[in-house]
């Protein structure tokens, strides 16, 4: 046997107060994806900045970012570029992660503020992996030339990233569809003979 709770009459009117801010921040957090997918190229300049660190602190010389490529090695004997594509950038990821974000506050009735905190969660996660690609690239041909890069960059990187994403789709629907914790009623102490 089990029994199911009613929401309050309080509760229901404070999510009906709620939906035009939930809606606003679903049609934002649209409008986000949409506008990061027409500026992903000036994106990938920046991220290619950005790469560049990573990139420096596993590779042997100096390296520079120019447009989308980050060249490194420079100093020694060989000068490599790295080019960020539309299709390896970090932008392939944050777009369906955003737009989860935004069906997640068009279609449910999990807390606004939650979800947004999950949305910036599983794109952190993603970020930080596909950096971490970038820079393991980088590393594999540094250190064994292209057939490392190769390895690196077509099969254990994209097997990297994409479990990465998964993680980052689960992690940003487990806090954002999570129930708050709710503190059980106080109940009275039972009065006893002694």
């Amino acid at each position: 046997m089990s029994t199911t709770t009613q929401p309050s009459p309080r509760l229901r009117a404070r999510r009906r107060r709620h939906t035009p801010y939930r809606l606003l921040a679903a049609a934002f957090a649209a409008a986000a994806a949409i506008l990061i997918v027409a500026t992903q190229a000036d994106l990938r300049v920046g991220e290619a900045v950005l790469a560049r660190w990573f990139v420096q602190s596993v590779t042997a010389g100096q390296s520079v970012a120019a447009g989308t490529i980050v060249y490194f090695g420079i100093g020694t004997d060989q000068v490599t570029g790295l080019s960020i594509t539309a299709l390896c950038s970090t932008v392939v990821f944050i777009v369906p992660l955003i737009a989860l974000v935004a069906a997640m506050l068009a279609i449910t009735r999990a807390g606004v503020h939650r979800v947004l905190l999950a949305g910036a969660v599983g794109i952190s996660v993603v970020v930080v992996c596909n950096f971490v690609r970038f820079a393991s690239a980088a590393w594999a041909f540094d250190r064994y030339g292209r057939d490392g890069f190769d390895i690196v960059h077509r099969y254990a990187g994209s097997i990297f990233v994409i479990i990465g994403f998964v993680a980052a789709i689960v992690l940003t629907l487990t806090i954002g569809l999570r129930e708050p914790h709710r503190k059980a009623p106080r109940r009275a102490p039972r009065g006893g003979r002694r």
